[in-house]
């Protein structure tokens, strides 16, 4: 059944849908602009000045003075106090630097025993590469006790030469480092490091021996003649060349030799002349190699050299 018009679509606007309109939006606040930092209030002269100590006490005491005075005399007062402490304390940093500087040089020196090693190892047969090795650990170990027992004394100790022209030939106190009435020796750093100073020498004056006379010695033999030359015959030498005996000119007073000394910092005549005398008196000795020249074992360039030649 098909209904009326107006009743299928509802008479007027009774039957018509209301439409309900949305709700109206809120406008957004505005941004409130940025507060003003407010002026502190002006304060009375003693209130600031107790406001101003009280600032000052909570900074710490080594910077209270950068907060009271111009960055200048800060660094003045800082300077004038570095200047006192290094006055105060001068001596015992130049000693450092003496210490450091001698330890330095005494380091360079041992390892000429590295360089021995490979020149003499580069000089035998085969056969003897352990034992000539060996001869040159010993030689620093053989060293340091005799420079420790009797050859530091020899070099470094007591000597009346400059007084009244006695001995000047080696010293005679400070064996095995006691000094004055049993008591060891100066513990500074300075003679800690001029006694391994002297080590190296002996030890590198002892291992010229070992390539002279390599492969020509028994092992018993060279330990001997390391003793002797590191305890007894080095020292002395050391003694009038660089300390306070005949020759040498690193003291002050009378009786020079020449009028003004010797001068051998480097060591060219204490340490390898002793060292070069002593390996031609030894070789000198023993004698010719075993096979020379006709014999001579190969294998190594210095025997192929002497071959040839």
């Amino acid at each position: 059944m098909q209904l009326p018009f107006s009743l299928a679509r509802g008479a007027g606007a009774a039957g018509r849908r209301r439409r309900v309109p949305p709700p109206p939006r809120r406008p957004r606040p505005a941004a409130a602009p940025p507060a003003r930092p407010s002026r502190p209030l002006p304060r009375a002269p003693a209130l600031a000045a107790a406001h101003a100590t009280t600032k000052l006490k909570r900074i710490p005491p080594q910077h209270r003075r950068l907060a009271t005075h111009t960055p200048f005399a800060y660094l003045e007062g800082n300077f004038t106090e570095f200047k006192s402490s290094y006055e105060e304390n001068r001596a015992d940093l130049l000693g450092d630097l003496d210490a450091f500087w001698l330890i330095f040089g005494g380091v360079l020196v041992f390892w000429m025993q590295a360089g021995f090693a490979m020149l003499e190892v580069g000089s035998v047969s085969k056969k003897n590469t352990k034992n000539i090795l060996v001869k040159n650990i010993f030689d620093a170990c053989i060293a340091a006790i005799m420079w420790w027992a009797f050859g530091s004394a020899l070099a470094n100790g007591g000597d009346d030469f400059r007084s009244d022209g006695s001995n000047g030939f080696a010293g005679t106190t400070g064996y095995f480092r006691k000094f004055d009435a049993g008591k060891h020796g100066n513990r500074s750093a300075y003679n800690k490091a001029l006694w391994f100073f002297g080590w190296t020498f002996a030890g590198a004056g002892c291992t010229i021996v070992s390539g002279a006379i390599a492969e020509r010695a028994t092992f018993l033999a060279y330990a001997l003649y390391s003793v002797i030359l590191t305890g007894f015959v080095y020292p002395p030498v050391v003694h009038m060349m660089w300390t306070s005996g005949k020759f040498s000119a690193w003291s002050s007073g009378p009786r020079l030799f020449g009028g003004c000394g010797v001068i051998d910092f480097a060591g060219s005549g204490t340490v390898h002349m002793t060292g070069g005398v002593a390996a031609l008196i030894a070789a000198a000795c023993i004698g010719v190699r075993k096979g020379f020249p006709d014999a001579l074992p190969e294998g190594q360039p210095v025997y192929q050299a002497l071959d040839s030649a």
